[in-house]
């Protein structure tokens, strides 16, 4: 019986026993199950972008997540306890408190907020705060608050405002308008600035076809040049229409426009507009006045060459007969031994020679006045050239019964001048002082060097000049008041005109009664330029043939470049153009045919001699001695008869 009752036991236990371990297995199971969740949830917590923070009923820290350290920098486990408000920036603290009150009266409310915070570092970033009151969650009981660092995403919202806002401003303020035309062809977009264009309300044409104010004479044109930019995306065009402003006037606009209806932003044609009236009434107030220029330009064109062909046949006029009456005094003079004729015949040749000074000058003065006259420059010794014009005048002095003085230095710098024409205006100076000072006066001529010119001073004891009357002394036919007329009055203005070709100045000193001072002046940069700078090369002559038979033409071309290679021969067929290609081209010799197509070759030297000193040599196949003196006579330097070697 006890063997029975223990055997029936023993099962019991044994189930009691499995029971328990089954139940031990399920509880382990679901710790373990619990603990992955724990840990699933803190790995959430920890690698959160975010930052948690639970806060007591009073505002202290309870806890931190670990992304705290990640967001703000604080470690976890300090300033638990410490208010949350002491990380709040001062500027903020009044809008958090509120919320933070609100937040808990409301159990179970969440709120939205932003704050500025200080970081770890010091800095005070923009946060952004989501906070829940788990005040009656037994789990929680707090405050829980989510943390977003959003320094950088508000300083891009504020770069963006702030460019928006740079470039409304742009936009409004500009001088330009802008039009956006959307699919609709209709205005879907202006600017401020197309009130300030054309008038009109923004709201007048808001909506509304953008081709309402423009010319019926353009509208073919306009449309053509926006139906092509609309068929081609990123186009640009650019075109000029008349439009008509709001208070009827008509307007000139350059439009420029380029194709968006692809970009999503503007979905549009974009046209910026410019009025550009007052620019094309300028351009064509310009072009009217560059018209009026050339047609005036032209005018005086011929004006001056009418004055300078009137001058050379007057030249040529006076000339011709002068040349006899030079050489008939000449031979009257050597063959006349007795007195008065011998005086006589000084007398008419002092006269000839005059009468040809004033024709020279004459000349001169015409062909500067239009730049034809030109300057053959080289280094002068002006030491050697002053006293050389001082020696040639003494005697003139001495017959007027006057001293003449060189109060010249012992050396001054050499100039870079045209001889011929320096000792012309030292001359003139002279001259003009000697014929103003009265019997036993004194004339001085003096030079300097002054800095980087040369100053050049002719000194007279004579009557002296008034201020008035210095103002217009150095004007053309100027002859002082109360003196006779020995010439044209064209001596100081033709000395000006030659001074400053030199690139100097000329001027005159005097009060009455106290004798008068001319003098001039010589840049010397110029001729130090030339110590430094290398040699030029030799100068290629320029010899130009006017013939019309192209065998002879080729002989001389091949003669000079056997003989005179470096030298450049250019040719003229006609007269004519023989006479341009001399006022062009400046050759340095001109070899002339007496028979050409056009004009007589005597009629073309006689013209030359008019404006031009250039050696011409005649070639022709007359030998008649009749035509050598006629050439020789009309300034030929030579006369060669053909056939030549």
């Amino acid at each position: 019986m006890k063997k029975g009752k223990s055997t029936s036991v023993k099962p019991q236990q044994e189930r009691a026993r499995k029971q328990t371990a089954a139940n031990t297995v399920s509880d382990d199971g679901q710790k373990s199950q619990l603990r992955r969740k724990e840990e699933f949830f803190k790995a959430l917590i920890e690698n959160a972008m975010d930052a948690m923070v639970i806060i007591n009923r009073d505002g202290t820290i309870r806890y931190k997540s670990p992304s705290i350290e990640r967001v703000f920098g604080y470690k976890v486990g300090d300033d638990i306890g410490r208010s949350s408000f002491d990380f709040v920036h001062p500027d903020d603290m009044s809008n958090g408190s509120r919320v933070f009150a609100g937040l808990l009266k409301k159990p179970g409310s969440t709120t939205h907020y932003e704050i500025r915070a200080r970081h770890a570092d010091g800095s005070w970033h923009t946060i952004e705060v989501v906070g829940k009151n788990l005040l009656d969650n037994p789990a929680i009981e707090g405050i829980v608050a989510n943390f977003r660092d959003i320094t950088e995403q508000k300083r891009m919202q504020e770069a963006l405002a702030n460019s928006e806002e740079h470039f409304r401003a742009l936009i409004e303020n500009s001088l330009e308008a802008m039009a956006i035309v959307n699919r609709e062809g209709l205005l879907s977009f202006l600017s401020p600035s197309f009130e300030r264009l054309l008038g009109y309300k923004l709201e007048e044409h808001m909506g509304k076809n953008p081709f309402a104010f423009v010319h019926a004479d353009d509208l073919p044109r306009v449309f053509s040049v926006f139906s092509d930019l609309a068929r081609e995306p990123g186009a640009v065009a650019q075109s000029e229409l008349r439009v008509w402003h709001k208070d009827g006037s008509l307007r000139i606009i350059e439009v420029v426009g380029q194709n968006l209806l692809h970009n999503a932003a503007v979905n549009g044609i974009v046209a910026n507009i410019r009025d550009i009236t007052e620019r094309k009434q300028a351009d064509e107030a310009l072009k009217h006045l560059y018209q009026q220029e050339r047609e005036l330009r032209g005018q005086l064109e011929q004006e001056m060459k009418k004055r300078v062909e009137f001058t050379r046949a007057i030249a040529h006029e006076l000339k011709t007969p002068l040349t006899s009456l030079l050489a008939s005094s000449d031979l009257l003079a050597s063959e006349i031994n007795t007195e008065p004729l011998q005086t006589l015949a000084r007398n008419i040749r002092q006269g000839a020679t005059n009468l040809d000074s004033r024709i020279n000058e004459l000349l001169d003065l015409v062909r500067g006045e239009v730049g034809m006259l030109e300057l053959k420059l080289e280094i002068v010794d002006l030491l050697q050239l002053l006293g050389d014009v001082a020696d040639s005048m003494k005697p003139v002095a001495s017959r007027r019964g006057q001293s003449l003085e060189s109060m010249l230095p012992p050396s001054l710098p050499p100039v870079r001048a045209d001889p011929t024409r320096l000792q012309q205006i030292v001359a003139n100076l002279l001259d003009n002082a000697l014929k103003f000072t009265p019997l036993g006066g004194n004339v001085r001529l003096g030079a300097k060097r002054k800095d980087n010119e040369v100053v050049v001073e002719v000194r007279d004891t004579g009557r002296g000049i008034s201020k008035e009357e210095q103002q217009s002394l150095f004007q053309p036919h100027h002859i002082p008041k109360g003196e006779s007329s020995e010439g044209l009055g064209l001596g100081l203005a033709l000395c000006k005109m030659l001074v400053e070709l030199h690139g100097g100045k000329i001027w005159v000193k005097s009060s009455v009664g106290r004798g008068s001072t001319f003098g001039f002046s010589l840049p010397l940069e110029s001729v130090d330029r030339q110590a430094i700078e290398p040699k030029e090369p030799t100068k290629l002559w320029k010899v130009l043939i006017i013939e019309d038979d192209d065998a002879i033409v080729n002989f001389v071309r091949l003669a000079f470049k056997m003989r005179w290679p470096e030298a450049e021969l250019i040719s003229a067929r006609l007269g004519e153009e023989g006479l341009d290609l001399i006022e062009s081209e400046k050759p340095d010799l001109v070899i002339l045919d007496l028979g050409l197509p056009d004009i007589d070759g005597f009629e073309v030297l006689r013209q030359i001699r008019l404006f031009s000193s250039v050696p011409v040599v005649i070639l022709t196949v007359s030998s008649d001695e009749v035509d050598m003196v006629r050439g020789l006579e009309l300034g030929a330097d030579d006369y060669i008869v053909k056939p030549f070697r």
